[in-house]
């Protein structure tokens, strides 16, 4: 099997399964393996490109989205409620629920990460 694109999601907005995007092969919704020439099953095009990995003393917009800098869970994707700068040492403790939140250089100007992928 060839391994899939960084697409996260199918034709359709539905979020793939992907142990580690980009190096693994991903499936759709009901199980069906996706290609890795950026298309589903059925050779339609994949959407939403795999996110930027977290970054220390990172300006972020609201509504930009990231994945983990370390850590096991590489099919979670965070975003940003609100504009802020990461943190300058270490990244937050990613919440592991789907819509959970954390608070990423709490004290500085700060943004709140929301788990929309797990």
């Amino acid at each position: 099997m060839t391994t899939t694109t960084t697409y996260r999601k199918d034709y359709l907005g539905r979020w793939l399964a992907n142990t580690r995007p980009g190096t693994s092969n991903a499936t759709d919704y009901c199980g069906r393996t996706v290609k890795a020439s950026n298309k589903d099953y059925m050779g339609r095009a994949l959407t939403f490109a795999n996110p930027a990995v977290w970054a220390t003393g990172t300006q972020y917009a609201a509504g930009a989205y990231v994945t983990p800098k370390t850590g096991t869970n590489y099919d979670a994707v965070y975003v940003a409620v609100d504009a802020g700068t990461s943190h300058g040492a270490t990244e937050p403790t990613w919440p592991t629920t789907l819509y959970g939140t954390v608070v990423d250089n709490p004290g500085g100007s700060s943004v709140t990460w929301r788990c929309v992928h797990v």
